[in-house]
């Protein structure tokens, strides 16, 4: 919750764009008793139901009537309405949400961004129809407005399964088409959306400056409605000079057309380069290796070893960006031991986007000279008189040696039970005892 709500909060800012929500003396009147309505979906007739209590609250008559998209995720059962968020990203943008169980929202048609001339028109087109794929309520913006601004926290939402045969309380407005350009919802209450102040023979524009990314194309139509004397769309028509959105900055975009009575007629916006997209770090090794010379501190705790890392991962570090500050950090020299431990990469960009990545280090301990095996040079096992290097010569004079000796061995067992002199018996006798020696 916290972090939705800090979403929403930084969106607002990023936009400029505020709820400038025009309300008639009915809606003032109705926001002073938003904790006296009582909210009901149909699930079968994908509409919303809003009940408004008599004075003694024993009662409750229909208000109003909303058609309503609703996510297959949506369960029947009673909620209560909880906080409420301007702008909101959930699988896609969305406009004056009201939150009423765990991550299920009653919310606008989906924006491409969090900007209100970038309508999903799909999105808004669907409503009253189509299902979506989570557990959000979707209405028209000026529908989602009306319950953002006039139902408080804990206000009863009921959702029932129904019946394609029920009977509505109430008749279900027609629906407002959309423009082919402008990009706003046509319903959005916002006094800025160019649908409220459009008029025959005039350009009515919108907020004013238009965020652009940069290098973005710009959609030079999507925050304006322009009409001709008999009140057609003429938007597509109009004349106006191109920006170059590759530099960061804020510039006058005006339009201009002549009307078939010989009016020109004009409107200006101010367009502003933005640049909040953060650069792409990445590093073609995930996996490093660092050598010292022991375990001791002297050895491992140096600042040498924790610099020579850095500029090791550096090699290896690359950016979409080429005017970019690129930073390395890792755990400090007092910390270093041996094993894997973890080594940050960020890039920042002039506007002060951060991008970032992180691949590991392993710290490995030198095999010292103790630890090595002994490899005696020739001139050593000459001296040492060790016994030299076994050759196919002198496997073949080992194998004959030992047929030999296997042969003797078998005479010797044929004779054992010979009488033989007393001079043979007494050599036997030593034979035997040098051999036990």
């Amino acid at each position: 919750m916290y972090m939705q709500s800090k979403i929403n909060k930084d969106a607002d800012k990023t936009s400029g764009v505020g709820n400038n929500i025009a309300k008639d003396e009915e809606e003032e009147t109705v926001q002073k008793q938003a904790d006296e309505f009582y909210l009901q979906i149909n699930m079968a007739k994908n509409v919303m139901v809003v009940y408004r209590y008599d004075a003694d609250k024993k009662n409750k008559t229909a208000y109003k009537i909303f058609p309503c998209t609703l996510g297959e995720n949506v369960k029947k059962g009673k909620y209560k309405t909880e906080k409420s968020y301007s702008w909101v990203k959930n699988n896609g943008w969305h406009r004056y949400n009201t939150l009423y169980t765990y991550s299920a929202w009653i919310q606008s048609a989906e924006y491409s961004d969090r900007y209100p001339d970038t309508l999903v028109k799909k999105s808004y087109d669907s409503v009253g129809k189509n299902k979506k794929v989570d557990k959000s309520i979707i209405l028209y913006a000026s529908d989602a407005a009306w319950v953002y601004n006039n139902c408080k926290n804990k206000t009863v939402l009921e959702i029932v399964k129904g019946s394609k045969k029920d009977q509505l309380p109430l008749q279900v407005g027609k629906k407002t088409e959309t423009n082919k350009y402008c990009g706003w919802d046509p319903t959005d209450p916002d006094k800025s959306n160019p649908y409220l102040k459009k008029a025959n023979g005039t350009i009515a524009t919108g907020y004013t400056p238009v965020n652009v990314e940069k290098g973005e194309k710009i959609d030079y139509f999507s925050n304006l409605l322009a009409l001709d004397e008999t009140g057609k769309n003429i938007t597509g028509k109009l004349k106006y000079n191109k920006i170059d959105s590759s530099k960061t900055g804020t510039s006058k975009v005006t339009y201009t057309y002549k009307l078939k009575s010989g009016k020109k007629i004009t409107a200006s916006l101010s367009y502003k380069v933005v640049d909040t997209t953060k650069p792409k770090v990445t590093c073609s090794k995930t996996q490093f290796t660092y050598e010292v010379k022991s375990k001791d501190q002297k050895d491992m705790n140096k600042e040498s070893n924790a610099k020579a890392i850095k500029e090791m991962v550096r090699k290896y570090v690359s950016c979409n960006e080429s005017d970019v500050t690129i930073t390395i950090t890792t755990v400090d020299p007092l910390e270093l031991k041996e094993g894997n431990f973890p080594v940050s990469i960020k890039a920042q960009d002039k506007a002060g986007n951060v991008g970032s990545c992180q691949v590991m280090c392993e710290i490995k301990v030198k095999e010292s000279e103790g630890n090595k095996r002994f490899e005696p040079s020739k001139a050593q096992k000459k001296k040492l008189k060790l016994p030299k290097e076994t050759t196919k010569k002198s496997e073949k004079t080992t194998k004959e040696k030992k047929t030999k000796e296997k042969a003797t061995k078998k005479e010797s067992e044929t004779t054992k039970n010979v009488k033989q002199p007393e001079t043979t018996k007494s050599s036997k006798k030593d034979t035997t005892t040098i051999a036990k020696d």
